[in-house]
């Protein structure tokens, strides 16, 4: 072999290793990579406490102040008050089913309206009319027993 020839040989050899290098081989090894974990979301829209304006809000509630009832038109779901606790029902017991009275719509980023409860009752306060208990009339004439 000539002198002049080995070089562009090394050269060859050399290349071919450092290529080699960069391949992954087949069987096992491939399953081995790096799982970055995706990035965490901005948080989009306004704080609570403001307005929200110009941002789409995720849950619209009809809210019935007289019977202080929250009715979830995406879920079709009723958050009503049972013994002092939220309770939430496809449908509602039915001393609250014969007349919620007026609504009020609200749009919230809420999926638990009653946690503004005390703000939406003194914002709404409702138009709850007192019973009369219905009886009979005593006549002037009837004496009391």
């Amino acid at each position: 072999m000539r002198v002049g020839l080995w070089k562009p040989v090394v050269l060859v050899v050399a290349a071919s290793f450092v290529v080699s290098g960069c391949l992954l081989p087949p069987g096992p090894h491939r399953s081995a990579r790096v799982v970055a974990s995706p990035p965490t979301p901005a948080k989009s829209g306004p704080p609570a406490h403001a307005k929200a304006y110009g941002h789409r809000s995720r849950f619209t509630y009809h809210y019935y102040p007289d019977a202080r009832v929250y009715f979830d038109t995406g879920r079709g779901a009723y958050f009503f008050l049972r013994n002092g606790v939220w309770e939430m029902s496809a449908s509602l017991p039915t001393q609250l089913r014969i007349d919620l009275g007026a609504r009020v719509t609200l749009d919230m980023d809420l999926d638990r309206p009653y946690l503004r409860f005390e703000e939406h009752k003194k914002k709404y306060p409702g138009k709850k009319k007192k019973h009369k208990v219905k009886g009979k009339k005593k006549k002037k004439h009837e004496k009391d027993d």
